[in-house]
């Protein structure tokens, strides 16, 4: 019966709702949907009516629209920074283990403790195949 099915529909779980964006935008329907409350709308626009004409002119507008727009370059620049930071220290990390581990092989081989590698010990680890691990195994 439609009934039933409308009931079983409702008491079926459903996949969790994606969160939404609620990042600060210059447009878009939240902030449309924001200024319809009238103390908000009010606030907004003495906030942009800047020469208190009751009215906001295109100067009004765009320089409004221009302090927004900088702010968000702003936050977007601060992401930017904090991701390559991130990303740099990264890099070091790997690059750190990268070359213990390239140390650890060159000793491996320097079979007779000289501080060189020769062609002799190069070719005998090669074909004894042996493996360096993580620094937290050997």
């Amino acid at each position: 019966t439609p009934l039933r099915t409308h009931v079983l529909e409702r008491s079926t779980p459903r996949p969790p709702r994606r969160r939404r964006d609620t990042s600060p935008t210059l447009g878009g329907e939240e902030n449309l949907m924001f200024l319809l409350n009238p103390k908000r709308l009010d606030k907004a626009l003495k906030a942009l009516d800047t020469d208190n004409s009751g009215e906001v002119d295109i100067e009004e507008w765009e320089e409004a629209i221009r302090r927004g727009l900088s702010k968000r370059l702003e936050q977007m620049q601060e992401e930017r920074e904090r991701r390559e930071r991130a990303a740099a220290a990264e890099d070091e990390a790997f690059s750190a283990e990268f070359l213990f581990a390239a140390r650890k092989v060159f000793i491996m081989i320097d079979v007779d403790g000289s501080g060189t590698l020769t062609k002799d010990e190069i070719l005998k680890s090669v074909k004894a195949d042996k493996k360096v691990g993580p620094p937290s195994e050997n």
